[in-house]
């Protein structure tokens, strides 16, 4: 029985680190909220995961009440323009803030788990005692580190800035998914929303 808990728990534990956190926040105290419109850039090499992740974040933003346009529109293929014609793009799209974000390291952790010996002495032998062991093994985390920026387009200034860290990711969906909840959580936190 208590086998099977110790396993049930370290079941629990594994599902629960497939998590995406903040770092490295920083926000421009001259910014005057809240975010009223935003163009979202997902830069990637990848089209189907730029889109995947400009569709999301659009339609996030747009349920906080901000008009939001994805850059894949006007701008199709970023290794075709300059940052002169980005600039001038995101001028003519009308939108007061530019959303980018970009994978900058894909990484894996492994740590060596000890094997672990458990004894017992069951209900029906008070001599006889019983053991049982789970063998040793390596545990892989992978981490998904995504630099995010919110930039001014009026005033050409970075409005706020983060580093996010998702462990263990199965899916794109569920990494842009809970990526998109954390940083909503932080914008309203930041009075960006």
């Amino acid at each position: 029985m208590l086998g099977k808990t110790i396993l049930v728990a370290v079941i629990l534990l594994m599902a629960g680190c497939a998590t995406t956190q903040l770092s490295n926040v920083v926000v421009n105290p001259n910014f005057q909220g809240p975010i009223e419109s935003v163009m979202v850039m997902g830069v990637a090499t990848n089209a189907q995961n730029r889109a995947t992740f400009e569709q999301e974040f659009a339609s996030l933003f747009q349920k906080n009440g901000v008009r939001a346009v994805q850059s894949r529109n006007p701008i199709p293929r970023f290794q075709a323009v300059t940052d002169k014609q980005i600039q001038d793009i995101v001028r003519q799209q009308g939108v007061q803030t530019v959303f980018v974000a970009r994978v900058v390291n894909v990484s894996e952790e492994h740590n060596y788990i000890p094997p672990t010996f458990v004894y017992y002495r069951p209900y029906y032998s008070p001599f006889y005692m019983g053991s049982m062991w789970s063998p040793a093994y390596v545990a892989t985390t992978t981490m998904i580190h995504i630099e995010v920026t919110l930039h001014d387009a009026t005033a050409d200034q970075l409005i706020w800035s983060a580093t996010s860290t998702s462990f263990n990711p199965t899916k794109l969906d569920d990494v842009i998914d809970e990526l998109g909840r954390t940083v909503i959580e932080q914008f309203r936190k930041n009075g960006l929303l």
